[in-house]
């Protein structure tokens, strides 16, 4: 679950969090979600698009170093294999850090790190 916050706070970081999503995860009758159209299924986007949405990715990954193409590779992977539950928890952590005072920040932090070592002690490192 840590490591999905941390990914999520990445892909918010990116500009492809909970803030870009909000429009398609809006409640039924919401004002903002009546105004917005429908999204669009990515089988349906003509592959201009497709390569437009994608060439920000490619434009990073070859800015990268390959310890961090690794790391962009674990965690996209790490993304694809959780549920859609998970999902969901991950960006509700990452709306909860971004509307977070810096007080609320350190203490997230400091949570997160216990548990972190915690871990660590469980699997013996």
């Amino acid at each position: 679950m840590t490591r999905t916050l941390v990914f999520a706070a990445l892909l918010a970081a990116a500009g492809l969090g909970p803030a870009a999503l909000s429009a398609q995860t809006a409640p039924p009758g919401n004002a903002a979600a009546a105004a917005t159209p429908a999204a669009t299924p990515w089988a349906s986007l003509s592959e201009a698009d497709r390569a437009a949405l994608i060439e920000p990715t490619r434009e990073r990954w070859e800015r990268a170093t390959p310890e961090q193409q690794q790391r962009m590779l674990d965690r996209a992977r790490f993304w694809a294999s959780l549920s859609a539950e998970q999902k969901r928890l991950a960006r509700a952590g990452v709306e909860r850090w971004r509307d977070a005072s810096p007080e609320q920040r350190a203490r997230m932090r400091e949570a997160w790190q216990r548990r972190q070592e915690q871990r660590r002690e469980r699997r013996g490192e």
